[in-house]
């Protein structure tokens, strides 16, 4: 009787261990396939160029989404607000943008950092809602340095700020817009990455 019992003990003891393994394995699995894969060189174009133009989005979409880009976002992160509710679909925008975001560059004659970051491409481009929207509503990151000149966004808006107050005086429109920028990605909570020198 004795002897059975400890056989019965044994079998249950590896199964549990078992069961522990397998329930690890799975959470490792959800972990990594949480994100969705990163974005082509051409979906990054594409990108930029809904920013430049403002794109809005379809006529289908228009119920969800504000903005062309949003839908985007939704695409590139394996998000689906029609399917599941939209603190969910934000998770994985947010997850996913803080793995890739580095990869969004731009490149035009307006804008002068090559290959710089979206989120500066939008402040050349005017467009505000862009980074009102990624933070507000997507809560993504844009307090990031740009492998492109080692700036974050608020730092290459103050050097901008600078250079204009230098070369076309303070009293150059260009100065307040600037002004109002740097006073938004404050409001956003960005932080500049270095001392400010204007």
């Amino acid at each position: 009787m004795k002897k059975h019992f400890l056989i019965f003990l044994l079998c249950c003891s590896t199964s549990f261990l078992q069961a522990q393994v397998q329930t690890k394995t799975i959470d490792a699995v959800t972990d990594t396939a949480g994100i969705a894969p990163p974005p082509k060189p051409t979906d990054i174009k594409a990108f930029c160029d809904c920013i430049a133009i403002r794109e809005t989005p379809a006529a289908t979409d228009k119920e969800y989404f504000e903005y062309g880009f949003e839908k985007r976002l939704m695409d590139f992160a394996g998000a689906d607000v029609t399917k599941e509710s939209r603190e969910s679909a934000t998770a994985k925008i947010s997850k996913w943008w803080d793995k890739y975001k580095t990869l969004f560059r731009c490149n035009s004659s307006t804008f002068n950092v090559e290959k710089g970051s979206i989120l500066k491409f939008a402040i050349v481009q005017g467009f505000e809602p862009f980074l009102e929207t990624i933070v507000g509503t997507y809560q993504m990151d844009i307090n990031y340095i740009d492998p492109a000149d080692n700036r974050n966004v608020l730092d290459y808006v103050n050097d901008e700020l600078a250079k204009t107050i230098k070369t076309q005086g303070a009293t150059h429109p260009k100065v307040n817009i600037l002004k109002e920028y740097k006073q938004l990605l404050e409001n956003l909570g960005c932080t500049p990455s270095r001392p400010v020198n204007n």
